[in-house]
C-alpha cells in the first residue's frame, strides 16, 4: 500500500509558501503578477497531491478533498477566467481550514508510520523556504563495498550473411517502379 506522507507532504509545504508569498496582504497579490504565478502554482501542486491521496483519506473529509481537486482543475484547465478577488477569498477563508485538516492527516499518518520517515529541513535555503518541511524516506540500507557492478555483455558481431544482404539494395517503391517501354 502506498504511503500518502509524502503527498501530505507536498501540500503542507505548499500552504506554506503560499502563506509566504502572500504575507504582504491582498494587495501584495492583486499587484505582483509573480506572487500570482507563484500562488497558482502552489494551489495546482496541492491539487494534484490531493488527487494522488489514497481513497481512504479523502473519504475523511471528502468535501474539502474534492473542492481542492475541483480548484486545482479549474485553475489549469479554466486559466484565462480565474478571478483574482475570488481567488483571494480561496487563499483568506478556505487554506486555513486546509491546513488545519493536511496538519492533523500529517500527525495522525506520522504516528501510523512508526518512525519511517525523517523530517528534512534544507539548511541552504532561505528563511522564508524552510518555514515549510519536507517529508523524505528513509534511506535504504547501503551495499556492501565489495559487491560487485552488474556488467552487461557486449553486443554480438554481425553474422556475414547478415551483412551481405544489408549490402544487397532494396526497390524503393516509388522511385524503382518499372517503366513502361515505348512502344508496347
Amino acid at each position: 500500500m502506498k504511503s500518502d506522507l509524502p503527498y501530505l507532504g507536498h501540500i503542507a509545504d505548499s500552504i506554506a509558501a503560499i502563506e509566504n508569498y502572500v504575507a504582504g496582504g491582498r494587495d501584495a497579490l492583486m499587484k505582483q503578477r509573480l506572487v500570482q504565478d507563484a500562488v497558482i502554482r502552489n494551489f495546482e501542486v496541492i491539487g494534484e497531491a490531493a488527487t494522488r491521496l489514497s481513497p481512504p483519506v479523502r473519504d475523511r473529509s471528502r468535501d474539502v478533498w474534492s473542492k481542492v481537486i475541483a480548484f486545482r482543475n479549474r485553475l489549469i484547465h479554466g486559466y484565462w477566467s480565474v478571478d483574482l478577488l475570488s481567488f483571494w477569498d480561496v487563499v483568506e477563508n478556505d487554506l486555513p481550514r486546509l491546513k488545519t485538516e493536511v496538519a492533523s492527516l500529517l500527525a495522525s499518518s506520522l504516528a501510523a508510520a512508526g518512525g519511517l520517515f525523517r523530517r528534512f529541513e534544507p539548511a541552504s535555503f532561505s528563511r522564508a523556504a524552510t518555514q515549510g518541511t519536507v517529508l523524505l524516506p528513509r534511506s535504504p540500507p547501503r551495499v556492501a563495498r565489495d559487491a560487485q557492478p552488474v556488467r552487461h555483455p557486449r553486443p554480438r558481431p554481425r553474422s556475414e550473411s547478415f551483412r551481405r544482404a544489408a549490402r544487397r539494395r532494396r526497390p524503393h517503391p516509388h522511385r524503382d517502379v518499372p517503366r513502361a517501354t515505348p512502344g508496347r
